[in-house]
C-alpha cells in the first residue's frame, strides 16, 4: 500500500454518500473540489442539513450597518445555495433539517424563497423533516402538501410558524410517531388535537402549550410522551411520560401510571403556575415517578413554606410513589406522604448529588401511617437522618410489612443497628431487608 494513497475515495458511493450523510450539507457540497471522483457524489446524499449560521458574517458584528440590508444579502447568498442544492441532486430527501434563524427578515422574497422549497421536499420518501424559521412580520404557513408525505416519522416545527387551517382539516401523516410544535407563540391546544387526530401511531408530543390548557389536550392512546415546554425555546419544560390510560378517556386526568420530569435550568417561580396544573389536572394517577428535577423543585418551595405541599399536590389516588432525590431530607419525605392519604408503596432513590444537611427530623411530625406497607431507600448514606427516618416508619407505619434500606456502605452497617432493635407498630412481623453497597460499582 502507498504511503499516500487514497483509501476513502475508493470506497463505492453508497458508502461515501452514507459518511456524508452525517456533516452539514455545506460540507458535503465542498467535497466535489477533492477530485473528479467526488465532484458528483454529494449529489447522491440522502440527508440534507442546511442552515443559513454558515451564510452569516459575524464581521459586521460591530459595524453599523443597515440590518436589513445585510439580513438581505445573507439570505441571498443562502438561497442560491440551497436552490443549487434542490436542483443539482439525482435522487429525493428521507431527511432534513432546515434552519433558517439568522438571514430571514420582513420580505416576501425570502417567504417566497422558502414556499419554493418546501414542497419540493415534501413527498412519500420523507421520514424526518425539523424546520426552523424566525422573521419580523411574517410567518410561514405549513401548506398541504405535508400530507404527501405518508412515511414521515418524525416533524419538528419551531419559530414563526402556522399550520394551515386546510392542512388541519384533512390531516393525515399514518406513520408520524415524534411531533414537536415550538412557535413563537402559544400554539392552541385545539389545533395540537386535531393534528393528532391525523396521526394515529403518534407516540411523543412536545410544544410551547399555556398551561392553563394542559387539561383540555387529548391524550391519543398510542402517546408515550408529553414534553410541555413553558418558553419556545424548551428551556423550561415538563416532560411526562405515562401509560395506563382508561380505556375511551383521552385526557390527563384519565392518566393512571406516570413519570415526571422538569427543567432543572430554570427559577423555580417560572415553573409555579406550570406545575401546580400539572399535579392538579393528573387527579386520577394511581403510580407516579419524580425526577430528581422535580424532587428538588417541590423541595424548594417547601423550604421557603413548609405548608405548600398540601395547595401544590393533589394527590388523592396515588398508591405508588418514587421519589428520586438529590439529598436526604426526612421531612420533606413524610410532608409528601401526608398528601397522598392511599398511598401504600413508597420508593426514595438517594443520588447523593448534594451533602445531607439536617432540616425538620421526622420525629417533628407526628402522624399515624395508615396506608404504607412497603418502604424502599436506595442510595443509603448511614446518616443520622436517614436512620431516625427508618425508625419513625417503624414507630408509625400501623400496616407496614417490610422495609428496604439499601446500598449501605460497609462503614457505616452499625449506623443502622439501632434500626433492627426498634419495636414495630404493626402488629406482627414487620421486615426488615438491610442491602450493602456492591463495591464493583466504584
Amino acid at each position: 500500500m502507498a504511503e499516500n494513497e487514497d483509501i476513502i475515495s475508493t470506497l463505492p458511493n453508497s458508502l461515501l454518500t452514507r459518511i456524508l450523510s452525517w456533516v452539514p450539507t455545506l460540507d458535503a457540497v465542498q467535497t466535489s473540489v477533492l477530485s473528479k471522483r467526488w465532484r458528483h457524489v454529494w449529489k447522491e446524499i440522502l440527508v440534507l442539513d442546511i442552515s443559513d449560521e454558515s451564510f452569516v458574517d459575524e464581521s459586521f458584528a460591530g459595524d453599523k450597518v443597515d440590518e436589513y440590508q445585510q439580513k438581505i444579502d445573507t439570505f441571498t447568498e443562502f438561497s442560491g445555495f440551497v436552490n443549487s442544492v434542490l436542483a443539482l441532486r439525482k435522487c429525493a430527501t428521507t431527511k432534513m433539517r432546515l434552519l433558517c434563524n439568522r438571514s430571514h427578515y420582513y420580505s416576501h422574497i425570502c417567504n417566497n424563497a422558502v414556499n419554493t422549497w418546501i414542497p419540493s421536499i415534501f413527498s412519500s420518501d420523507l421520514q424526518e423533516f425539523e424546520f426552523q424559521i424566525r422573521c419580523v412580520g411574517l410567518s410561514f404557513l405549513i401548506p398541504t402538501t405535508l400530507n404527501l408525505c405518508t412515511s414521515l416519522n418524525s416533524l419538528s416545527l419551531a419559530g414563526t410558524i402556522i399550520i394551515d387551517q386546510n392542512l388541519l382539516r384533512t390531516i393525515h401523516l399514518p406513520m408520524l410517531r415524534s411531533l414537536k410544535l415550538n412557535m413563537e407563540t402559544v400554539v392552541d391546544i385545539k389545533i395540537v388535537n386535531q393534528f393528532m387526530s391525523g396521526c394515529p401511531k403518534l407516540e411523543t408530543l412536545e410544544g410551547y402549550f399555556h398551561f392553563g390548557d394542559y387539561s383540555n389536550i387529548h391524550i391519543p392512546q398510542t402517546l408515550e410522551t408529553v414534553k410541555f415546554n413553558t418558553d419556545p425555546n424548551g428551556i423550561g419544560f415538563l416532560e411526562l411520560r405515562f401509560v395506563g390510560l382508561e380505556a375511551n378517556k383521552g385526557t390527563l386526568k384519565y392518566v393512571k401510571k406516570g413519570s415526571l420530569n422538569i427543567s432543572s435550568e430554570t427559577y423555580l417561580a417560572t415553573m409555579l403556575d406550570p406545575l401546580f396544573t400539572m399535579f392538579k389536572v393528573m387527579s386520577g394517577v394511581e403510580e407516579l415517578k419524580m425526577h430528581t428535577s422535580t424532587t428538588k423543585w417541590l423541595y424548594g418551595r417547601w423550604r421557603l413554606d413548609r405548608h405548600c405541599l398540601s395547595e401544590v399536590l393533589s394527590l388523592h389516588t396515588l398508591h405508588r410513589l418514587e421519589l428520586i432525590t438529590p439529598l436526604f431530607v426526612s421531612g420533606f419525605f413524610l410532608s409528601v406522604v401526608q398528601q397522598c392519604p392511599v398511598l401504600h408503596d413508597l420508593k426514595i432513590e438517594n443520588r447523593q448529588e448534594s451533602p445531607y444537611m439536617l432540616w425538620t427530623e421526622p420525629k417533628c411530625l407526628d402522624f399515624p401511617l395508615t396506608q404504607l406497607t412497603h418502604i424502599q431507600i436506595k442510595g443509603c448514606e448511614g446518616s443520622p437522618e436517614e436512620v431516625d427516618f427508618a425508625v419513625f416508619i417503624l414507630k408509625n407505619g400501623k400496616v407496614v410489612e417490610e422495609m428496604k434500606l439499601l446500598d449501605i456502605p460497609a462503614d457505616k452497617e452499625k449506623s443502622f443497628e439501632k434500626v433492627m432493635q426498634e419495636p414495630r407498630a404493626k402488629t406482627g412481623l414487620c421486615k426488615v431487608i438491610l442491602g450493602k453497597l456492591d463495591p464493583s460499582c466504584y
